[in-house]
């Protein structure tokens, strides 16, 4: 397989699952698996004073808000999410609906997406100000050049706008969709990096592997982008004593090709964070 994924697989998988996301009005069946994408709208001019290419303080926002999703009760059900850039998808992995009060009013797609995204709005705005705070403290303990500039971010504060989508998908086809989203966070971080280094004109109508040789004339090696953002962030709900917590899980290489007939070691790994299986104290993924 190519360093940039099985593209025909991908092209496949891509089909597939916008057929699953179209149909807004049915009702979800939630004793079957779905997926709540979440997906921040007007990035570009919601960023466009952040530090680029990529911002450490909104990602952190955003891997904040993500694990308070997680972990909700009210949407139960989630067991893992996945960060890509400015995009989260939950996954659920189907419950019993009486257990959960929202589930029990069987929204329509409409109806659910609508208080999920107030939700993220809410989780992403109490997160954002929270590492404002934080950067704040850490300021005090800088020299005046090293200091970060956080107006930038305030200014920000109750402007972020969230596109929900919800989707019912079969089982076999989870992985299949981590390993899309997986690939589609390789090529937009490929994207986002030519933004700090080309103009629109320069950039615009290329694929990523024509941008990947642009930047490494440049002196930029795409392969050397941070996996926070080279290939997303995993955050899976365990339990510890009886008390459910989530944990970051940070992946060092794309998923490989699961497809619905093979199971590669990291496939299975994925399955038993679906399952809520505790791996210990996993900080890193690697993925074969």
């Amino acid at each position: 397989m190519s360093d940039r994924g099985d593209k025909n697989l991908l092209d496949r998988f891509e089909k597939l699952f916008d057929l699953y996301e179209n149909n807004r009005e049915l009702k979800l069946n939630f004793t079957e698996p779905f997926i709540v994408r979440i997906r921040q709208q007007g990035y570009k001019q919601f960023s466009k004073d952040f530090y680029i290419p990529f911002d450490a303080l909104y990602t952190n926002a955003m891997k904040d808000a993500m694990s308070r999703l997680v972990k909700n009760r009210s949407i139960g059900g989630c067991n893992l999410g996945y960060l890509t850039h400015n995009e989260i998808n939950l996954v659920y992995t189907g419950c019993n609906p009486s257990n959960y009060d929202v589930l029990l009013s069987s929204m329509t797609i409409s109806q659910l997406v609508s208080w999920i995204s107030s939700m993220m709005t809410s989780y992403f705005n109490e997160a954002l100000l929270n590492q404002i705070d934080r950067q704040e403290k850490e300021n005090g303990n800088r020299q005046e050049h090293q200091r970060l500039d956080l107006d930038i971010y305030k200014d920000a504060l109750f402007k972020a706008e969230f596109k929900v989508n919800a989707f019912n998908i079969p089982k076999k086809c989870i992985y299949d969709y981590l390993y899309l989203k997986s690939w589609n966070c390789v090529r937009n971080s490929t994207v986002i990096a030519s933004l700090a280094v080309m103009t629109d004109k320069d950039r615009v109508g290329k694929k990523a592997i024509e941008l990947e040789k642009i930047l490494k004339d440049k002196g930029m090696d795409v392969n050397n982008i941070h996996w926070n953002y080279r290939y997303g962030v995993l955050c899976v709900k365990t339990k510890e004593n009886n008390k459910s917590k989530t944990e970051f899980v940070y992946l060092d290489k794309p998923l490989s090709q699961g497809g619905t007939n093979i199971i590669a070691k990291n496939k299975k790994d994925i399955l038993h964070l679906l399952n809520g299986q505790n791996l210990g104290n996993i900080k890193q993924l690697n993925i074969l």
